[in-house]
């Protein structure tokens, strides 16, 4: 049996520009899903 998996890295994010610790995970949550997102509807196509 055989895996295979596509990484994808996005752009660094600088930490110093959130409040906080829940701010950043918000944010780094939505680019994950717009990424997935977008490569979701690619392989769908």
């Amino acid at each position: 049996m055989s895996i295979k998996a596509k990484l994808i890295y996005l752009e660094p994010v600088n930490t110093e520009h959130f409040r906080n610790r829940k701010d950043l995970s918000n944010y780094i949550e939505g680019r994950i899903r717009k990424v997935y997102s977008s490569a979701l509807s690619k392989k769908l196509a």
